[in-house]
């Protein structure tokens, strides 16, 4: 089949690094399964619930995926919800502090806060601090998604038991090795003059090796594909 979203800009370069390292391709499809996509469903109306818990918590490490989950998630929102992405930095508590106090724009506001383990370079107060703005809003109704490493929801936990109690936690899982096949493809499929489910230049055994030794995290999966396919093109 003819590729009709073939690459034009990367042509003849690394499919792996010329375009983001990230789970899905460029404006196309996530990958992921159908599985874990029923799964974030359920999470997302567990959280506009609201029922004590609107704050979920999305715990795995640098390159795990927990992007694909949020915009997954972004999808399953009722059009009514305004969404708003900030990511902990310098100016996060104004940026708490400025939502509105509208009841009925509070109601209805859904915000995905990423990197809370940047928290780590800004001081012990500061994430305390943000907590509580967190935790402050959501009792108004905002609904949070928030998204950290394992060393840093403990460290959130040690410092509020209120956000113990309002929140839960999804640990964003490994990709399936039927999964990493599918990434990989997709990926190699953006620099293919017609669309295959070959993985060529790999073997299979070689991204199983690929997949076994990244333990499911898809950056570490499309970097380690890179490295290899550069090797394989010299």
């Amino acid at each position: 089949m003819k590729n009709d979203k073939k690459s034009k800009d990367c042509e003849g370069q690394n499919p792996f690094f010329c375009e983001d390292i990230i789970l899905r391709d460029k404006g196309e499809k996530l990958i992921m399964s159908q599985k874990e996509k029923d799964k974030i469903k359920e999470l997302t109306e567990k959280v506009l619930d609201k029922d004590e818990h609107n704050i979920l918590i999305l715990v795995g490490r640098a390159g795990a995926g927990k992007k694909p989950v949020e915009i997954e998630i972004s999808k399953n929102l009722p059009e009514k919800y305004e969404k708003r992405e900030f990511i902990f930095g310098i100016d996060i508590i104004n940026e708490l502090r400025c939502i509105t106090t509208d009841k009925y724009i509070k109601e209805n506001l859904f915000i995905f806060l990423d990197n809370m383990e940047l928290s780590e370079a800004f001081g012990e107060e500061k994430l305390k601090k943000v907590i509580e703005l967190i935790i402050e809003t959501s009792r108004a109704g905002v609904c949070y998604v928030l998204s950290c490493d394992p060393e840093t929801l403990a460290r959130m936990y040690s410092f509020s038991g209120e956000l113990s109690r309002k929140s839960f936690v999804y640990n964003v899982p490994g990709l399936s090795f039927e999964i990493a096949k599918e990434l990989v493809v997709s990926r190699l499929n953006r620099f293919r003059d017609e669309e295959s489910d070959s993985l060529e230049p790999f073997t299979e055994a070689q991204i199983k090796n690929i997949w076994q030794t990244s333990k499911g995290n898809p950056r570490m999966i499309l970097m380690l594909c890179g490295n290899l396919y550069s090797i394989l093109k010299s």
